[in-house]
C-alpha cells in the first residue's frame, strides 16, 4: 500500500462534492480547508480535483512563503495564457482584474478555483478573496481556499471574519486514527503504536516516516518543514523553543518557568502551532518537531540547554532520577551521571524495569574511573543480575566474571560471595554446570570463616540444589541440612 493513500477523508470529499453539485446548479460557495501543517489539506484538494468530471473547469494557484509575496500570485498561476483576466493581471489594474475575474467565472460552465496556502497571501489576493466571497453565491463556482489555521495573520483573519452565511463551508481534516496509521505502516495498531505517538496522526509526518523507514530518526523532509517555521520566530522565541526541545515529552509549567523566566515568550510558537500550552505543561505539538529542533542545535548549545535543565531538576526536592541522568548525559556532566545513575538504576530494578536499569548502569560504568572501587564492584554485581533477567547471558557472564574480580580486590567476603552466586546463576543458564557448582562452592568457602549468616545459609541452599541437579545426592543432602539448621539458628526462612 502506498504511504500516499488518502485515508479517512470520505466526509471531507463528500462535502466538496456537495459544493460542486450546488455550483453546477448555479449556486456557488467557498470551501475553507484549514488545519495544521501536514494535516493533508493539499492531498484532500488534489483527490477532489482528480474526481472532477470533464465538464467542470479546474483553476489552481498557490501562495508562496516568500519574503515579499507575489502580488496576485495564485491568480497568475491559475490563469496562465491569454484572455481578459490574463491581460488585466499583466496590466496591473486592480479594478480591471476584479471585473475580469467576475466575468470569467460567471459562465455556463462550472468552475473549481483553488487558492492554496492563503496564510501567505499578499493583500491584493486577500482583496480578491473578500470580493469573491460577497458574490460567489450567484456564480457557478466552488472557491476552495486552504490555509494553516495556526498561521492566520491579522489581514487574513479580517477576511475570514467577513465571510459568512450558507455560501461558506468549513473543512478541518482530522489527524489520522491509530487504525489508519497502522494501515499506512503496514502493521497493526499495536506494532505501529510508536509511530502514532511520534506523529500524533499527522498524515505528512506519518507518510514521511514510513517512506524513510528511519527507525526513529527524523527524515530530512520533516526537519526542513519544521525548521522553516522555527526560523520565522524572533530570536527570543526561537531560543525558548530550542531550550524546550531538549526535554523529551512535555515540560511541566513550573520547570518551564525556571528555564524561560517568562512563559509569555511561548505565545508566538503556540500561535504558529509548534507548541501546545496549558496550565499544567508545555509540549511540542509533534514529537517529530521537537526532535527536529533539538537535532538542529550545535552540540555545544545542546549541552548548555541540557545543563540548565539538569540544574533546575536537581534544585527540586526528590527529583526524578531517570530524568536527571538523561540530562546529565546530554550535558556531558560525568560527575552528575556518577552521582545519580546507580540509584536511578536500582529504582528501575525495584519496579522490574530491567531494560531501563541496564541502560542506567551502562551510563554509570562509562565513567567508572570516577566511581569509588567499592561502588564499582557493587554496580558490576548488580549489572550481572540485570543482564541475567534480560537473558543477555554472554554479556552477563563477562560482567559477572569482572564483578568477582573487583569484589575479590575489595577483600570483603560477603560481596565476593554475592558476586560468585550471581555468576553461578549465569553459568547454569549457559549450561556450564561444573563451573556453576565450583562458583557456588567457592561462595560457601568464602563465607564459612565468618560463622552463621543469612548469605551463607543461602549459599548452602543454592549449592544443595545444584548438587541435587547433578545427582550428587549425598552432598546435596548434607548442604541442605546445613542450610536448614543455620536458618533455624538465625530465625530466618530461606
Amino acid at each position: 500500500m502506498s504511504v500516499r493513500e488518502l485515508l479517512e477523508r470520505d466526509r471531507e470529499l463528500t462535502l466538496l462534492d456537495e459544493a460542486l453539485h450546488d455550483a453546477e446548479a448555479g449556486t456557488g460557495s467557498i470551501v475553507l480547508v484549514h488545519g495544521e501543517a501536514g494535516i493533508g489539506k493539499t492531498s484532500l484538494v488534489r483527490a477532489f480535483a482528480r474526481r472532477l468530471p470533464d465538464r467542470v473547469r479546474l483553476l489552481t494557484g498557490a501562495c508562496d512563503d516568500l519574503v515579499t509575496p507575489r502580488t496576485l500570485g495564485p491568480l497568475r498561476d491559475a490563469v496562465r495564457g491569454s484572455g481578459p483576466l490574463a491581460a488585466a493581471l499583466a496590466a496591473g489594474d486592480r479594478d480591471a482584474v476584479l471585473s475580469a475575474l467576475l466575468a470569467d467565472l460567471d459562465g455556463a460552465r462550472a468552475t473549481v478555483l483553488v487558492l492554496e496556502d492563503v496564510h501567505w497571501a499578499d493583500d491584493a489576493t486577500l482583496d480578491v478573496l473578500r470580493y469573491l466571497g460577497r458574490r460567489v453565491v450567484d456564480l457557478p463556482v466552488v472557491l476552495v481556499v486552504t490555509y494553516r489555521d495556526d498561521e492566520v495573520g491579522p489581514s487574513l483573519q479580517r477576511v475570514l471574519g467577513g465571510l459568512g452565511g450558507g455560501s461558506v463551508r468549513r473543512v478541518a481534516p482530522d489527524r489520522l486514527s491509530r487504525t489508519a496509521v497502522a494501515r499506512l505502516a503496514g502493521g497493526t495498531a499495536a506494532t505501529s503504536a510508536p509511530l502514532f505517538r511520534l506523529t500524533h496522526g499527522n498524515p505528512f509526518f506519518v507518510s514521511e516516516m514510513v517512506a524513510a523507514g528511519s527507525g526513529g530518526a527524523v527524515p530530512s523532509t520533516v526537519v526542513d518543514v519544521v525548521l522553516a517555521r522555527v526560523q520565522r520566530l524572533g530570536p527570543t522565541e526561537r531560543a525558548a523553543l530550542e531550550q524546550l526541545s531538549v526535554v523529551p515529552s512535555g515540560v511541566e509549567l513550573p520547570l518551564a518557568r525556571v528555564l524561560l523566566d517568562d512563559v509569555g515568550v511561548l505565545a508566538e510558537p503556540e500561535r504558529m502551532g509548534l507548541l501546545e500550552v496549558d496550565p499544567v505543561a508545555v509540549a511540542f505539538r509533534h514529537e517529530l518537531a521537537r526532535r527536529a529542533v533539538e537535532g538542529a542545535l550545535p552540540a555545544g548549545v545542546r549541552m548548555k540547554y541540557n545543563a540548565r535543565v539538569l540544574a533546575a531538576l536537581l534544585d527540586r526536592p526528590d527529583p526524578d532520577l531517570a530524568r536527571v541522568v538523561h540530562h546529565a548525559v546530554a550535558a556531558g556532566d560525568a560527575d552528575a551521571v556518577i552521582a545519580h545513575a546507580p540509584a536511578a538504576a536500582r529504582a528501575a530494578g525495584r519496579l522490574g524495569a530491567h531494560a531501563q536499569e541496564a541502560a542506567l548502569q551502562e551510563h554509570a560504568l562509562r565513567h567508572r574511573e570516577l566511581l569509588d572501587p567499592a561502588e564499582e564492584a557493587v554496580l558490576l554485581r548488580e549489572r550481572t543480575a540485570t543482564l541475567f533477567h534480560l537473558d543477555r547471558m554472554p554479556e552477563a557472564l563477562q560482567v559477572g566474571e569482572e564483578a568477582v574480580t573487583r569484589a575479590k580486590d575489595q577483600g570483603e567476603p560477603e560481596p565476593l560471595a554475592e558476586a560468585l552466586v550471581a555468576l553461578a546463576l549465569v553459568q547454569w543458564a549457559l549450561v556450564r554446570p561444573a563451573e556453576c557448582l565450583e562458583a557456588a562452592e567457592r561462595a560457601v568457602r568464602v563465607l564459612e570463616p565468618g560463622g552463621d549468616s543469612h548469605p551463607l545459609a543461602y549459599a548452602l541452599a543454592y549449592t544443595a540444589g545444584l548438587r541435587g541437579s547433578l545427582d550428587h545426592d549425598a552432598a546435596s543432602q548434607e548442604s541442605a541440612e546445613a542450610a536448614l539448621a543455620m536458618a533455624r539458628r538465625l530465625g530466618r526462612v530461606l
